[in-house]
């Protein structure tokens, strides 16, 4: 008679199943969220996460390729950061004098890009420094915003349970808003899919090179795992959504060697040199107004 094959131990268990994603396991699957939300209580306190707390990863600059993932073994170079966007958060910063690199705090901030604290305060879209064409560069006025919108993304890459935390200046602004509009109108919420975060080089007529995002669909994900994801979303993005913008946001990886104030002048150029998109998240931002009305 034929040995009977256990084919059990070939299956894997339900826990490991919904983990699994392609060739990636997510680790916060594999763990009870609540479980995470303790330990992020526990390690960090009442203060809970703050932009400091969590691993940041910054745009390169000068048209570079590769994005500097935080590791435990030290800062790794990776050409695109595979993972789950669990929260996205668009902010503003402004500096009444021009941005040095330093780490001084904005003089005003907001954390929907909706309404600001500080000076001057008050509804970001009738900011005068919220509006096109009062940005300058290098004493000469640009066509940019003086007070600079970014996208904040917060991805969970398969191997860690707490997400980074992506920011995207207003030069890779338009794509991922593009990308969002896309996931919408196939009725994917952006949870839903694993995200594959790229790099393209864009030059400006001048001839300045900077880096732009690239944002597609690396995997979607089964009912079961976007139902996961959506309760994690729910657990974590009301905190990760109220994290204050910083310096951070506006900083780009500057190339070895480069002081900070040549980084903040490269920041600038880059983002006058997409002066066009500008005008384009201008147009995004009114048709999205128009279709809430």
């Amino acid at each position: 008679m034929a040995e009977k094959k256990n084919t059990d131990i070939q299956k894997p268990d339900a826990q490991t199943a919904l983990a699994t994603v392609g060739e990636n396991t997510f680790a916060i699957l594999m763990v009870d969220p609540e479980e995470t939300k303790r330990i992020v209580r526990q390690n960090l306190g009442d203060g809970g996460m703050d932009s400091l707390s969590l691993d940041r990863v910054s745009m390169p600059s000068g048209g570079g390729a590769t994005y500097m993932l935080p590791t435990l073994e030290g800062d790794k170079p990776v050409q695109e950061i595979v993972g789950v966007i669990i929260a996205w958060q668009d902010v503003r910063v402004f500096w009444d004098h021009a941005y040095d690199g330093s780490k001084n705090p904005p003089t005003c901030s907001s954390v929907d890009a909706k309404f600001g604290a500080g000076d001057p305060g008050g509804v970001c879209a009738e900011c005068p420094f919220a509006q096109f064409g009062s940005k300058e560069v290098n004493g000469k006025p640009a066509a940019g915003q003086a007070c600079n919108e970014c996208r904040r993304l917060f991805v969970l890459t398969p191997d860690d349970r707490l997400p980074i935390l992506i920011s995207l200046p207003p030069t890779s602004v338009k794509a991922s808003r593009k990308y969002f509009q896309r996931l919408a109108s196939k009725g994917v919420p952006y949870y839903g899919v694993v995200t594959k975060i790229g790099l393209s080089e864009a030059q400006s007529t001048g001839g300045i090179k900077y880096s732009q995002a690239t944002l597609g669909v690396a995997a979607v994900l089964s009912p079961e795992q976007v139902a996961a994801f959506e309760h994690l979303n729910e657990l974590f993005a009301p905190e990760l959504s109220a994290i204050g913008p910083d310096a951070s946001d506006v900083q780009t990886a500057k190339p070895s060697g480069q002081s900070a104030a040549d980084a903040a002048d490269a920041y600038d150029a880059e983002v006058a040199a997409q002066a066009a998109s500008d005008a384009d998240i201008a147009a995004i931002d009114a048709a999205a107004a128009e279709a809430d009305k």
